[in-house]
């Protein structure tokens, strides 16, 4: 009878020597960046589930893969190893926020540092202070939506960056703004736009089509939905105030996120559909300044019926002569008082008239530049 001791299908001497030749707990073949980086951006999302992104103010999170959890976390200043860091629920924006996250190599456990690191260059700086210059890590910069790997580490070749957010990157920022700015330039101040939005008249320049407004919020609902297909653009949605003209909506992991947008048009004269000779009849300023006024009103109440984040107005401004602000500076101090962000938009007659138009601003900004000098 043999006296070695047997464990299962091999003997003590066998298992004692093949500790000398097995692999280091390093990130090895097994190890996908993919995969754990998942997981890690996931765990992020959940935590920012009751936060609308991004935040207004400069704030990072970075997770890195270690080698060795239990050494790295212990030679740095960091908390208790939580062994299921990336699946805990309870872990919340203000357990992350300016930290960094060890995370194991199969991206399951994790711990934070106890320090706090503002600026992404503070993070980059404390990896490398750290000796985790060359391990894979992911940066969220959650006042940018976004988040970059880092697939070779902070000093690596190779980083990507993607769009991390809860909401949909049309209702955040400038977004909005600059899409509506495009759709103006490229289609409603352009030639397709004029000759749908002016009507055919022989005696009379400057008649909006009929039903000018219902026009351009069917063509901007469209444009809006192309500019981003991660947010739902409805229009025309009753509610005890009223109707809103357009609803756009992105569906988050807290719930819905919207945003109202009204739309009005300043007239000279107005469609003569309700005229039997033909004639058009002028838009009295008192008129265009009750629309001016009334479309901040309604975006404001809409806001509330919808309990959306941002009420926006957008004013299009047909008439005659761009010249009279008046009635623009007064929506926009209502619009200031009542939190509506309140955009003017000037819409010409012809492309030429578009075209003169710019010229002429671009010679008085630089007119009032070179009288500074």
């Amino acid at each position: 009878m043999s006296s070695t001791t047997s464990f299962g299908a091999a003997n003590a001497s066998d298992l004692a020597a093949s500790i000398d030749i097995l692999p280091t707990a390093g990130i090895g073949p097994a190890f996908s960046f993919e995969r754990a980086a998942g997981k890690s951006i996931d765990q992020v999302r959940h935590a920012c589930k009751d936060t609308s992104l991004p935040l207004p103010t400069a704030t990072c999170v970075t997770y890195v893969f270690c080698s060795d959890l239990e050494r790295a976390s212990t030679e740095s200043d960091f908390d208790p190893i939580n062994l299921v860091w990336t699946t805990d629920t309870s872990v919340r924006l203000g357990d992350i926020e300016n930290r960094i996250v060890l995370i194991s190599r199969n991206g399951g456990a994790g711990c934070r540092s106890k320090n706090v690191f503002v600026k992404m260059s503070d993070h980059a700086n404390a990896l490398a202070k750290m000796g985790f210059g060359a391990s894979s890590a992911l940066i969220f910069q959650l006042h940018s939506s976004v988040v970059t790997l880092y697939h070779d580490g902070i000093i690596g070749n190779v980083n990507e960056e993607r769009a991390f957010g809860t909401v949909s990157q049309l209702l955040i920022g400038d977004a909005l703004e600059k899409a509506l700015d495009y759709f103006d330039d490229t289609w409603l101040n352009a030639q397709l736009g004029h000759a749908m939005v002016w009507a055919k008249n022989e005696d009379y320049t400057h008649v909006p089509a009929e039903n000018t407004e219902k026009l351009i919020q069917n063509q901007l609902q469209l444009a809006l939905s192309i500019a981003d297909m991660g947010s739902l653009v409805m229009h025309e949605i009753l509610n005890p105030d009223g109707r809103a003209d357009l609803l756009l909506k992105s569906e988050t992991p807290a719930g819905t996120h919207s945003v109202v947008l009204e739309l009005k048009v300043l007239r000279s004269f107005s469609f003569p559909k309700t005229r039997k000779d033909g004639k058009v009849s002028p838009v009295s300023d008192a008129t265009n300044e009750a629309s001016a006024l009334e479309v901040v009103k309604q975006a404001y109440a809409y806001r509330k019926q919808f309990t959306a984040y941002r009420a926006c107005a957008r004013l299009y401004d047909m008439r005659k002569s761009h010249a009279d602000t008046k009635i623009k500076v007064k929506s926009k101090e209502l619009a200031d008082k009542l939190s509506v962000e309140l955009w003017v938009s000037e819409i010409h007659r012809t492309v030429q008239d578009k075209r003169n138009a710019k010229v002429a601003k671009e010679l008085a900004s630089s007119s009032t530049i070179n009288s500074g000098k």
